[in-house]
């Protein structure tokens, strides 16, 4: 799965990688010592200047860049593994049991509701943070709120 990280068009790109898109997959591969710490990291990441605030449109890239990590490289992945499985299952292949196939088609049909949903997510988000420059307490707690 981090092949489908790293190798994904919004990450590398004929030879360079997106630094703030590794460094995303850093901190999410990362274990963090307590909620503080994990924030802290995080938000050097949106806003590496450390300024107080961050205006709405880096608050909007953050958000995009999150939904792509999360649904859309996980979606290409597994939509891949599940033409295979179909692929094994017309050649009368026994690779994959049928608990697996079953499982991967789930995990395909979430991905793609939640793509569907996920630019109307953001907006909302948006939405709730205002216009104004938001502070780091604000992104994250209304981030947590909104997507519970």
């Amino acid at each position: 799965m981090q092949h489908a990280y790293f190798q994904h068009k919004s990450h590398f790109d004929t030879g360079r990688y997106n630094s703030r898109k590794i460094l995303y997959l850093g901190f999410l591969f990362t274990k963090h010592q307590s909620r503080t710490e994990q924030e802290d990291a995080l938000w050097g990441i949106i806003n590496p200047k450390i300024k107080p605030t961050i205006e709405q449109v880096e608050a909007e890239r953050f958000f995009k860049d999150m939904a792509t990590l999360a649904i859309d490289v996980p979606l290409k992945h597994w939509s891949k593994k599940l033409k295979e499985v179909m692929a094994y299952e017309e050649a009368k292949s026994d690779l994959f049991n049928a608990g697996e196939k079953k499982r991967l088609i789930e995990v395909v049909a979430y991905l793609k509701e939640c793509e569907v949903k996920k630019d109307k997510k953001i907006k909302g988000l948006l939405t709730a943070l205002g216009q104004t420059s938001i502070h780091k307490t604000k992104l994250f707690k209304t981030a947590v709120s909104k997507l519970r």
